[in-house]
C-alpha cells in the first residue's frame, strides 16, 4: 500500500507543478479601474523568451493562466494599448499588473539626469550619452509610438547601438531609425512608462587629439554632467561648468545652470584616456528578446553574465555626489547666515 502511495505521489507531483495556475488581475492605472480584454501571457526566460500560455482579462480585470513548466524563471505580461507591462512570477500568490493608457506625446516627460561620457583611444573619440527620463504625468499615462524617444548626434558620428530599460528592468537593445531629412537624428520605439526610463546610446567620431563637442539632450534635463578620464583635459567657457570631482574613476563636469537645460554649452576635450572596463560592462548586460518589445523594435539576448557594476552606476554616483554638494552648500549658507545674524545681534546690544 505504501509503495502504491509513493508511486501515486511520484506520478502526481510533476503534473501538479506543471499544471500550476497563476491568478491575478489587470488594473488600469490611468483610470484606476479594472482593465478588461487585455492579453495576459506567461513568458519563460531561458536562452530566449518563450511564450507558454495566453489568456485575456475578463470584465472584472481578473485572469487565471497555466504555468506549464517549472524550469527557469517566468514573467507575467499584460499587453495594453500595444505596450507590454511585465511582472516576475515568484510564487502562486495572486498577481496584480498595473497598465496605463498611451499617447504619442506626454508633455510632462523630461530628463531628470543626463551624462555624456567621453574617452579616446587613438584616432577615435568614443561617446556614450545616458539619460534618466521621468514621466510624472497625472493621471499617469505611457508615452508610446515609433518616436517615443528621439535624439541627435554629430553629423560625422557613427552610431553603434542604443539601449533602454525601465528603472527596475534589464537593458533592451533597441533599433534606431534615422529621421528623414534630419542628418544625425534618430528615433526609437521604446515606451516611456510612468516613472523612470533609462536610455543610453553610443557613437564614435574621428579624433586627432582634440575635439569640440556640444550635447543636445532629447528632452529638457534638470542636471547634466560630462564625464571623462582624468588623463583628458576638459576646457569650456568660464562658469559654464563646475568640476565636481571624481565618480567611478571619471572626472565629472556639471553644467552650471539654473532651471531646465535644453542645450548643453559647448566645450573642448583633448588628450587620450580610456574608461575602466567595469564601466563598459553595460554593453554585455543581458537584454530581453525581441518579443519583449512592441512591433518595430528588435532586441537580442546577450550571452554575457550580469556585470557587478553597470554603467548606470555613473548616474547613481553623480546623483549621490549632487546630494553631498547640495548639503554642503546649504550648510555653508546656513553658517554664513547665522554669522550675519549673530553679528547683527551683537552690534545691536553694544
Amino acid at each position: 500500500m505504501k509503495s502504491l502511495l509513493r508511486n501515486a505521489i511520484f506520478l502526481l507531483t510533476p503534473a501538479t507543478l506543471v499544471a500550476q495556475t497563476i491568478t491575478g488581475s489587470v488594473r488600469n492605472g490611468t483610470t484606476n479601474k479594472p482593465s478588461s480584454g487585455d492579453p495576459v501571457i506567461v513568458m519563460r526566460l531561458s536562452d530566449s523568451m518563450e511564450q507558454e500560455s495566453q489568456t485575456r482579462s475578463d470584465s472584472r480585470g481578473s485572469f487565471a493562466i497555466a504555468l506549464k513548466s517549472t524550469a527557469g524563471p517566468h514573467l507575467l505580461r499584460a499587453v495594453h494599448a500595444g505596450v507590454n507591462y511585465d511582472q516576475a512570477i515568484t510564487d502562486s500568490t495572486p498577481v496584480t499588473i498595473t497598465v496605463f493608457d498611451s499617447a504619442a506625446r506626454v508633455a510632462a516627460v523630461h530628463g531628470r539626469l543626463g551624462i555624456g561620457q567621453i574617452e579616446a583611444d587613438g584616432s577615435r573619440l568614443n561617446v556614450t550619452e545616458m539619460y534618466s527620463l521621468v514621466n510624472p504625468s497625472s493621471p499617469p499615462i505611457t508615452q508610446a509610438g515609433p518616436k517615443s524617444f528621439s535624439f541627435a548626434i554629430p553629423r560625422e558620428a557613427i552610431l553603434e547601438f542604443v539601449q533602454a530599460k525601465r528603472e527596475r528592468g534589464v537593458w533592451i537593445n533597441v533599433t534606431p531609425l534615422a529621421v528623414k531629412d534630419q542628418p544625425g537624428r534618430y528615433a526609437v520605439d521604446f515606451p516611456v512608462r510612468p516613472g523612470d526610463t533609462l536610455f543610453k546610446f553610443v557613437y564614435h567620431l574621428p579624433y586627432n587629439g582634440s575635439a569640440k563637442l556640444q550635447f543636445k539632450p532629447a528632452y529638457p534635463v534638470e542636471t547634466f554632467a560630462v564625464a571623462h578620464p582624468p588623463q583628458m583635459t576638459f576646457a569650456a567657457r568660464k562658469a559654464a561648468f563646475t568640476n565636481l570631482g571624481t565618480v567611478q574613476g571619471l572626472r565629472m563636469e556639471q553644467v552650471a545652470a539654473k532651471g531646465m537645460l535644453r542645450e548643453i554649452p559647448a566645450f573642448e576635450i583633448s588628450g587620450m584616456g580610456e574608461v575602466e572596463k567595469p564601466l563598459r560592462a553595460a554593453e554585455q548586460s543581458p537584454v530581453l528578446a525581441a518579443s519583449a518589445m512592441p512591433t518595430g523594435t528588435k532586441a537580442a539576448l546577450a550571452t554575457g553574465a550580469t556585470p557587478n557594476r553597470d554603467i548606470w552606476a555613473l548616474l547613481a554616483g553623480f546623483a549621490a555626489l549632487l546630494s553631498v554638494v547640495a548639503f554642503a552648500l546649504i550648510r555653508s549658507r546656513w553658517r554664513h547666515g547665522h554669522a550675519i545674524v549673530k553679528g547683527a545681534a551683537a552690534s545691536r546690544w553694544n
